[in-house]
């Protein structure tokens, strides 16, 4: 159940543009969205059913559906091109860390520790309410908010990079805290 919620998000993305003809019922396709984004995660976890695949499902579904939606957004001019990519300034930073770490296995710590962080949610929330003030037409709420979702993003990245690099004690090249 908690894979299809999330699988669910990618129909309600490519949807979105036609429901874009009317402000609320965008805003409406975005909630139901976020309701899947919310509930997969605590449905798999609530029924010890929580697993690598599921959180891969989840991840690349909600890349699938905010590139259907800020697509829309932008071509319907309620989004600025800047804006957009202000949004996904946390996946650009998440980029970047699987790029530091292609081919090497993360330590124990690390490989255990991977789950959703304080800023990562919410980077997530910001996003969320960007695309559903784009949609109602709200000028200045939309800028603020891409640029605290911006601001967000840079925190959870740098949250991502300080886990899969624990830091090293001085003088000491490769060792790890214990």
């Amino acid at each position: 159940m908690p894979n299809l919620l999330s699988l669910a998000r990618i129909p309600l993305g490519a949807y979105f543009r036609r429901a874009l003809t009317h402000p609320s019922g965008g805003a409406t396709v975005l909630t139901l969205c976020w309701v899947t984004d919310v509930l997969d995660g605590l449905l798999a976890r609530r029924s010890g059913t929580a697993s690598a695949l599921g959180s891969f499902i989840d991840s690349a579904s909600d890349k699938v559906m905010a590139a259907e939606v800020v697509s829309a957004l932008v071509t319907t001019h309620r989004l600025l091109p800047h804006e957009a990519a202000l949004l996904f300034t946390r996946e650009a930073g998440e980029a970047v860390v699987a790029l530091s770490v292609a081919g090497h296995a993360p330590a124990p710590e690390v490989a255990d520790g991977r789950h959703a962080t304080a800023a990562g949610k919410l980077t997530t929330g910001l996003q969320y309410g960007t695309a559903i003030a784009a949609t109602l037409g709200w000028r200045r709420a939309t800028h603020a908010l891409a640029w605290a979702t911006a601001a967000a993003g840079v925190l959870a990245a740098v949250g991502y990079w300080q886990r899969e690099h624990p830091a090293e004690p001085h003088g000491a090249p490769g060792a790890r805290l214990q």
